[in-house]
């Protein structure tokens, strides 16, 4: 009886531990905490200095973690000294690190960065003609990155987002898998400049409305032209090529059957 008692007891202490920890910061943290490989309770309540995290655990998901949550010290009140590690950190770890989940974290917080290197090191993982993961992860690194440009948005940013919109279409022989990741990533870059109204960026949208033979991405880039430039105009690239070179047009929205032939030319 004694030892059910104390078993009892045990039961109800761990459970009120485990009330306590989703009151403090949720229950998914808490339960990873608990199942972590390198389990350690203490370490939830009081957690370490990322950086020692990165550059001592062996756990990928607690470094993941530690790089996701960097922030720019010099938006900090953070030395010179401290930026440049930072930057240097999430560039390694954004380009080489052999843990996808680490990647996607130093990837993530460089987006959250205003210094141009950070842009640049985005640059160079976009760039990257084969990443070392499965087809998945590859896809997910690539989008998660082009999402973070689309958060720096500065001059190099854009620039990426407007040669990933007008990049060709993929080949006659690549996979359907292929297709959908590369029809992915341009969507995140056609609804990004829409965000924009410099004219190299209208220009690519437009670029995109004339010679993209996607039914979807055409009409996203409709959608973002209408939002960059404010005007409401059909979905005819000659239309938007005069109205933008200041010429009169015809604002007639075009009819159902008008628009549904429009799609197989």
């Amino acid at each position: 009886m004694t030892l059910r008692i104390r078993a009892a007891r045990r039961l109800c202490e761990l459970l009120m531990l485990g009330m306590l920890a989703l009151s403090a910061g949720g229950c998914a943290s808490f339960w990873d905490e608990a199942f972590s490989r390198e389990r350690d309770l203490g370490q939830y309540f009081n957690p370490p200095n990322p950086l020692v995290t990165i550059l001592e655990s062996t756990d990928g998901e607690r470094r993941a973690k530690a790089l996701a949550s960097l922030r720019e010290p010099v938006q900090h009140g953070g030395s010179q000294y401290d930026q440049d590690k930072y930057v240097e950190i999430l560039t390694a770890a954004a380009e080489i690190d052999r843990d996808p989940y680490c990647r996607l974290g130093a990837i993530q917080a460089l987006g959250y960065f205003k210094d141009p290197r950070a842009a640049k090191a985005l640059e160079k993982v976009v760039q990257q003609s084969k990443l070392p993961y499965t087809q998945d992860f590859n896809a997910m690194i690539r989008q998660t990155t082009l999402r973070s440009l689309v958060k720096i948005g500065n001059d190099d940013a854009r620039r990426l987002l407007v040669l990933v919109a007008r990049s060709p279409g993929p080949t006659q022989e690549a996979s359907s898998m292929d297709r959908q990741q590369q029809q992915d990533e341009k969507m995140i870059a056609i609804r990004a400049l829409g965000k924009y109204r410099q004219p190299e960026c209208v220009d690519a949208l437009v670029f995109v409305l004339e010679s993209e033979r996607d039914i979807a991405l055409r009409d996203c880039a409709h959608q973002a032209l209408q939002e960059s430039t404010g005007k409401t105009l059909p979905p005819d690239p000659q239309t938007w090529r005069m109205a933008l070179a200041g010429q009169p047009v015809n604002v007639e929205q075009p009819t159902l059957i008008q628009r549904v032939a429009g799609w197989f030319k």
